[in-house]
């Protein structure tokens, strides 16, 4: 569903994934805490540099901590994004965590996303 909104250019759905007090880290280390912060990210870029991109989330691992809190891992792939002179980038890859919450009508919704990178290791 959050995909799913990221590419109908909704970014006031997507951000309703979030908890009213949820924070994102995007995959530039730029932290935005609370929904409206949430949405006004993803509407600038949504407008701006990466309007008719495509997003996708892969999850590859969820941790129930209790009924109410889940954890999730995986890798958020964007796809689309025209460079300066007009082709299409390379695919944006990062890993992500996030911690959900299950809301009393039994919605899940995302209390926390980061985005991440691996440091390659060495030898």
């Amino acid at each position: 569903e959050v995909d799913a909104a990221y590419n109908d250019a909704d970014p006031a759905k997507m951000a309703g994934y979030w908890t009213e007090n949820g924070l994102n880290v995007n995959p530039f280390g730029d932290r935005f805490g609370g929904r409206a912060s949430i949405e006004a990210d993803l509407r600038d870029g949504l407008n701006g540099f990466m309007k008719g991109s495509r997003h996708g989330l892969t999850v590859s691992h969820v941790s129930s901590l209790d009924e109410r809190t889940a954890v999730a891992d995986g890798t958020a792939t964007i796809t689309g994004i025209l460079g300066f002179d007009g082709t299409t980038m390379e695919p944006l890859t990062s890993d992500f965590s996030m911690i959900c919450t299950r809301d009393h009508d039994g919605s899940w919704r995302i209390a926390q996303m980061r985005a991440y990178r691996f440091i390659p290791k060495q030898g």
